[in-house]
């Protein structure tokens, strides 16, 4: 199931938020070992208080929180702008009501994997099409996130590729990429086809620049 929510109504969420901020300090800070700050078990960084969009996967039996990712306009302040940069040779310079942001894609480590027909995790699906779909209903035309090279043959196999507009590969550290994935209903159409999702997908109003 995919649900999305506001930072601002996480108030009315808190299990929910509980869980992804815990999911994030695991995924982030303990298995990829990024420079996070993590407290009391919890990965919150400045971004989180500009009322960013969360779209989650959620377990249908359990309730539970299967997965989730970030999404901020960038029109305003953003990763890319203020952080990712800095990893890039050249600037990957962008700024658009009509582009958002995603980052902290995660998924839960403790959750067994529940497979696509293409042999994907359905949560993994289940956020590629609540960030696509979120996004047209908002008429926002681009996604902008940075991600780790090997993550391209998922996001190739969910049917929703990016187009690469910068890379960069720093001594002992995994190769990444910034890319831009372009927001369609053929694209909505295709993860869905992939993954076998017929759910519909709550829709998210346009988010403020």
């Amino acid at each position: 199931m995919i649900f999305n929510v506001y930072a601002s109504d996480l108030i009315r969420n808190q299990a929910l938020a509980d869980q992804m901020f815990r999911m994030r300090a695991r995924v982030f800070k303990d298995r990829l070992r990024w420079d996070v700050n993590v407290e009391n078990g919890i990965e919150r960084d400045q971004y989180d208080d500009m009322d960013p969009l969360y779209v989650m996967s959620i377990d249908d039996r359990s309730g539970r929180l299967r997965g989730a990712v970030r999404i901020l306009p960038t029109t305003g302040r953003h990763m890319m702008c203020d952080i990712f940069n800095d990893f890039f040779d050249d600037p990957v310079l962008v700024q658009s009501p009509q582009i958002w942001e995603c980052t902290r894609f995660a998924i839960h480590p403790d959750f067994e994997a529940t497979l696509t027909p293409t042999g994907l995790n359905v949560a993994t699906s289940e956020l590629l099409l609540g960030v696509c779909e979120a996004a047209l209903a908002s008429g926002v035309t681009q996604i902008l996130g940075v991600s780790e090279v090997p993550m391209l043959r998922i996001y190739r196999r969910s049917g929703w590729a990016p187009e690469i507009v910068g890379r960069s590969a720093r001594p002992g550290a995994v190769a990444i990429f910034a890319g831009l994935w372009d927001v369609t209903r053929e694209a909505s159409q295709t993860i869905r086809a992939r993954a076998a999702i017929s759910a519909a997908v709550p829709a998210a109003t346009a988010m403020a620049a």
